[in-house]
């Protein structure tokens, strides 16, 4: 915006640099606070309405209605814009990724457990509670959790796919774990276990190893690679590739951590046909955050253009308040 600090006074100002050195320059007073005087602007036959293109700049603006960028300054006091990015729209791409950011922080939780092959979460950075009425979109979590040494992660999709549950009186998400089938080979000699099923991922420091007739196997003391497990206690003797299953048990480890996607497309309220804020219902329609979002963002892009013809008297007031 140097057109619009072009005009500001100048004074000499000496600049300390410490072991006796001082530099005079010449510095533009900055601190000035100019507005266009009221009258000026309360005239409403001086402006134009226009409606901001994505992408479109007050410099490109001015360009288009006064044949220069150099009023660009004149365009933002006009409408009272002084921040680029707060109070012009977003372009589509920006816009988006402030979206998603927004909707969808990282949750936490220090309140979770595994138990009866079901794993249950609380987040504790959650300020209001979950209603299953405001989680009606599709969501992808993505949950990062400890079980001993080893990192775990789990994909899940709500309200379909793995079917993720809420439960709204304790506020705990739950979730079936996966239970991989396949075939083993144990050998007492070095407690391993060689498996044919790649799923080994979702199998735990601790998990209970068991066979179809729910003999316990072992208890996974650790996991080598995707298709090679260590057994601890109740290793056998001569089991020779048995279908089998598992169950996780004890607690893990740590603080667990939710990133998720799409969270922006639950509804924040509801409305009924006369856009009047309404609980939830049948017939109520759902805002969801991403159509908040965008219209704020479109209420941004109608603006005063000054007519080109009386933009001379909005310099010259300009000019008289400096």
């Amino acid at each position: 915006m140097s057109s619009y600090f072009k005009d500001f006074p100048q004074y000499l100002y000496d600049f300390n640099y410490g072991n006796n050195k001082t530099k005079t320059k010449v510095v533009v007073d900055i601190t000035r606070n100019i507005r266009f005087k009221q009258e000026v602007l309360s005239n409403i036959a001086l402006y134009d309405e226009y409606d901001i293109v994505d992408g479109e700049t007050p410099e490109m603006i001015s360009e288009k209605f006064y044949g220069t960028p150099e009023y660009h300054w004149v365009i933002m006091m006009a409408n009272e814009k002084y921040d680029y990015r707060k109070d012009f729209p977003l372009i589509e791409p920006i816009l988006q990724k402030h979206i998603a950011q927004t909707y969808n922080p990282v949750l936490r939780s220090t309140d979770w457990r595994i138990e009866n092959q079901k794993i249950y979460v609380k987040f504790y950075n959650v300020t209001e509670p979950f209603d299953l009425r405001y989680l009606t979109a599709p969501v992808h979590y993505n949950i990062k959790f400890k079980f001993g040494s080893i990192d775990r992660y789990l994909a899940y999709h709500w309200p379909n796919g793995n079917s993720l549950v809420l439960d709204e009186t304790t506020q705990y998400f739950y979730q079936d774990l996966d239970s991989p089938a396949g075939t083993i080979l144990a050998s007492q000699a070095n407690q391993f276990v060689h498996g044919t099923n790649t799923n080994f991922k979702s199998i735990f420091i601790g998990s209970k190893i068991y066979d179809n007739e729910n003999q316990l196997i072992g208890v996974v003391k650790s996991i080598e690679s995707n298709n090679l497990l260590t057994l601890t206690e109740h290793c056998l003797v001569n089991v020779d590739y048995k279908s089998w299953s598992w169950q996780a048990v004890g607690q893990p480890e740590g603080e667990l951590t939710v990133t998720t996607q799409g969270r922006e497309n639950n509804p924040i309220y509801f409305v009924n046909t006369l856009g009047q804020i309404v609980n939830p219902s049948p017939t109520a329609i759902p805002v969801t955050g991403d159509q908040i979002h965008r219209l704020e963002n479109d209420a941004k892009r109608r603006i005063k253009i000054i007519s080109p013809s009386l933009l001379e008297i909005v310099i010259r007031n300009y000019e008289e308040e400096l």
